[in-house]
């Protein structure tokens, strides 16, 4: 399956740069941990921990009690992942066999990654209105979608972008695959909704 989505999205021939790789992977990693400690911070109400932003109850490093420090802990992971983010852009867009697809997700990904930090500030600060947690964690998705996007097509590099000519990828089952991920979006989307608004319990 990996070579059928490096195929459809543009893998080329040169023997890629590992440096992107582990960066990306990193990148991944931190991503898909920074939306599952989101969820640990709605589930444990600690989204008010840290009442104010940027800092933490006014200071850089918050005092040690339960909810504060879980908030803390999501904050500092997304700066991790901010910085993995931006590491990965440099090095995809120095790599002179860089793939145009990979370029354009990560830098998408760390345009996103800023919006959701704002996010995030805004939703303290609206002391967690329902909309701007949903949006927040449809930006998130969407970090993590464009690096999936950024590590298939610039794993191996290419500077030309071919579609895939088999039958694995072919147009009809790339527009299942979209309507499946679209599909599965608007599920985790909609479930932030209905626990916003209160009708989750």
């Amino acid at each position: 399956m990996l070579a059928a989505l490096k195929r459809a999205f543009g893998g080329g021939d040169n023997g890629g740069n590992t440096a992107f790789r582990i960066v990306i992977v990193a990148a991944i990693i931190a991503a898909v941990g920074q939306v599952a400690l989101g969820g640990v911070v709605r589930v444990t109400d600690s989204g008010l921990g840290c009442p104010d932003w940027p800092l933490c109850h006014g200071r850089l490093i918050p005092p040690f009690e339960l909810h504060t420090l879980i908030e803390y802990s999501h904050r500092l992971s997304a700066s991790t992942l901010g910085f993995l983010v931006l590491a990965a852009t440099i090095i995809v867009w120095r790599d002179p066999w860089r793939s145009t697809l990979a370029v354009g997700a990560t830098t998408g990904a760390l345009i996103l990654v800023g919006v959701a930090a704002v996010l995030g500030g805004i939703t303290v600060l609206t002391e967690l209105a329902w909309w701007v947690v949903l949006f927040h964690l449809g930006i998130a998705e969407g970090v993590v979608a464009s690096l999936v996007i950024a590590a298939v097509a610039g794993w191996r590099g290419g500077p030309v972008l071919e579609p895939a000519r088999d039958d694995i990828f072919s147009l009809r089952m790339r527009w299942l695959t979209g309507l499946a991920l679209g599909g599965t979006l608007l599920l985790i989307l909609s479930g932030s909704y209905m626990v916003g608004r209160g009708f989750g319990s």
